[in-house]
């Protein structure tokens, strides 16, 4: 757990780095990618390694406190915001792997992680110079940081030496995520998404790789460090990821609708558009619904992290919140920033227009699997007693 001195020093750290973003963001999209200027601050300030034990030097901050720190990046620049919650949460892996592997991976200050969960790659089990590991090939989609990053991680699914994909007990197969360095990786330069632009997130490549099984870690089998920031979920930590960036955009767009509202008349003589009633109201009610669902959100990580303390894992419950929780604010957000684009009226709808890139980028990230509709389906099966897949809860 983090102390208060820094968690605070997270926060403002956060405030500064997300000025500095905001002033290069046109840079950001054009480049695709975050400017080195950006990535040596999050570097020096420790928000890369807010998720790192603290014996890797990492800040192991409390959840809330990561949650807090992506929305006022976000609040900036949501593609600063993406890559640095990317990075956070692919860094938890440093709790999961051996001790010695941790050390040897994640201990540099300036360590920078990326990479895919989902299983693209294929691990076959080999020895090589009496070290057990795997030769992996694959190609992944969604690697946000990339490009800036040292590790990348890639979700595998092992090949034994029969040839046939390894089962676990319970009959599912054995999913790996194995940890290359990025001399490893081919990055391919094909994301031309409209939104999230600087992110960066093409797809990578891995041909024949040698990877230590040390330098990897399965999910669903082993077990991290004992210590409650550890007992959440990686992917409920990635979900909560997501949905700081649209509270930190939501935010953001009701802040400058207002802005345009006060200054913008829609007539000679005219009223501004603050003025007017129709926009008084869908201000209030956004208000309304971005301050429940964030609500909402840290509720579930202070009952979280409660059951977290003791030690013994995270309830079913809880974790079924903190996921509803999630996917619930982004489509929130998603609505809240159509609106105000909407009353933005046709100004919006330039490419000066902070609005029409808070929309962009609100409904890219809403597009992620962790946060789409089959979360509703997952944690309604969970409130009516019904069977349930938990693995990524």
């Amino acid at each position: 757990m983090g102390s208060a001195e820094s968690e605070s020093g997270l926060l403002e750290a956060a405030r500064a780095i997300g000025a500095l973003a905001a002033s290069r963001s046109s840079d950001i999209e054009s480049l695709g990618y975050l400017p080195q200027e950006i990535v040596e601050a999050l570097e020096q300030s420790g928000l890369y390694k807010m998720l790192i034990p603290a014996e890797l030097g990492g800040a192991e901050c409390e959840v809330d406190v990561f949650v807090r720190t992506i929305e006022l990046l976000a609040q900036e620049d949501a593609s600063t915001a993406w890559c640095t919650f990317i990075c956070c949460t692919s860094s938890v892996l440093s709790a999961y792997v051996s001790p010695a592997s941790a050390k040897e991976l994640f201990l540099a200050d300036t360590i920078k992680v990326a990479g895919v969960f989902a299983p693209s790659g294929r691990a076959i089990r080999v020895v090589e110079n009496g070290v057990k590991g795997f030769r992996v090939n694959g190609r992944w989609a969604w690697g946000s940081g990339s490009r800036n990053a040292d590790l990348i991680v890639g979700g595998c699914c092992i090949i034994g030496e029969d040839g046939q994909p390894e089962l676990l007990a319970n009959g599912k197969v054995r999913l790996q995520s194995v940890i290359f360095n990025k001399d490893q990786v081919t990055l391919l330069d094909n994301w031309t998404a409209f939104g999230l632009k600087g992110t960066g997130s093409g797809e990578f490549e891995v041909s024949n790789a040698f990877v230590p099984e040390q330098n990897s870690t399965c999910l669903f089998l082993d077990r991290p460090i004992a210590r409650p920031l550890y007992q959440f979920p990686v992917f409920g930590l990635l979900g909560l990821g997501i949905a700081a960036v649209s509270l930190g955009v939501a935010r953001a767009a009701l802040q400058e609708l207002k802005r345009v509202a006060c200054t913008k008349v829609m007539a000679p003589g005219k009223k501004t558009l603050a003025q007017r009633s129709m926009v008084q109201q869908a201000v209030a009610v956004a208000e309304a619904k971005v301050r429940s669902c964030r609500a909402f959100i840290f509720e579930a990580i202070h009952e979280a992290w409660r059951d977290a303390e003791k030690g013994s894992g995270i309830a079913l419950e809880m974790r079924r919140d903190l996921r509803l929780a999630t996917t619930y604010a982004v489509d929130t957000c998603v609505e809240v920033v159509q609106s105000m684009y909407s009353l933005g009226g046709g100004l919006a709808v330039f490419e000066t227009s902070r609005l029409q890139k808070y929309l962009r980028d609100v409904n890219v990230l809403a597009q992620h699997v962790m946060v789409n509709d089959s979360t509703y389906e997952l944690t309604g099966r969970i409130f009516l007693d019904l069977e349930v897949d938990i693995d990524t809860l």
